[in-house]
C-alpha cells in the first residue's frame, strides 16, 4: 500500500492511506456516510474539470489520516502497575471542522495513546477521520470500518481504541466490520483507575 506523506502542524507526520473502497451515498444527515463522496461511475459519467478537482479535494478531506508519533510516547506512559496482558491497539478518531480543528483532534488522539500505554496497550497505529458527525452505525461508516479492520490485520492487533464515546450499537458493529475487541476512551481511562486500585490494594 502507497502512502502519501503530509504534514502535521506540530512537525510531524501523517500519510493518507489509499482507499480501498468509499463509504455509501450521502444520507444528508450522515447516518454514515460523508455528505461529499462520489462514486467512480459519477465521475466517468461526465464531471468536468471543475467538479473533479472539487471530488478530489472533498474526498480527501474525509479520508482516514495517519497520526505519527503516537507509540513513541516516554515519560508520561511508564507507570510500575501495569498488570494487565499487553495489547495491540489501533486508535481511531473522527472529527467535525464545525466542532474542532484537525490539530486539536491530533492531540487528542495522542492524549489517548498516553492514556492507552499508561493501561499496558502497544500503540501501533492511529487514525483519524473527517467528517460531519460520527455515523450513527459504525462510528466510522461501513467503507471506512473495512479499512480500518485491514489496518488492524496488517498490525495485528488484537484491540481498537476510539476516541470517543460509542453506543453499545456502534461498539458491536465496529468489532463485527474489524473482528477485534473494540473499546473507547472512557473504558480506558476506567481501566487505569482500576489497576490503580489493585495496585494499592496490593
Amino acid at each position: 500500500m502507497t502512502d502519501t506523506e503530509v504534514p502535521l502542524t506540530d512537525n510531524t507526520q501523517y500519510t493518507d492511506i489509499d482507499r480501498s473502497d468509499a463509504d455509501e451515498a450521502p444520507s444528508g444527515v450522515l447516518s454514515g456516510q460523508s455528505n461529499v463522496l462520489l462514486d467512480d461511475t459519477q465521475r466517468a459519467a461526465g464531471w468536468h474539470e471543475d467538479s473533479n478537482q472539487e471530488w478530489e479535494e472533498r474526498e480527501a478531506r474525509n479520508e482516514l489520516k495517519h497520526v505519527a508519533g503516537l507509540g513513541e510516547l516516554q515519560d508520561v506512559t511508564e507507570v510500575e502497575y501495569r498488570k494487565v496482558r499487553l495489547e495491540r491497539v489501533v486508535l481511531v478518531g473522527v472529527w467535525s471542522s464545525a466542532v474542532t480543528t484537525q490539530a486539536k483532534a491530533e492531540e487528542s488522539l495522542r492524549e489517548l495513546a498516553a492514556l492507552a500505554e499508561t493501561a499496558g496497550a502497544v500503540v501501533c497505529d492511529g487514525l483519524l477521520q473527517h467528517r460531519s458527525k460520527p455515523d450513527a452505525a459504525t462510528y466510522v461508516g461501513s467503507g471506512k470500518a473495512r479499512e480500518i479492520a485491514d489496518i488492524v490485520a496488517r498490525e495485528e492487533a488484537d484491540t481498537i481504541v476510539v476516541d470517543d464515546d460509542l453506543a453499545p450499537s456502534q461498539r458491536r458493529a465496529l468489532e463485527d466490520a474489524a473482528k477485534v475487541k473494540v473499546v473507547d476512551r472512557t473504558a480506558v481511562i476506567l481501566d487505569i483507575f482500576a489497576q490503580h486500585a489493585t495496585s494499592r490494594e496490593g
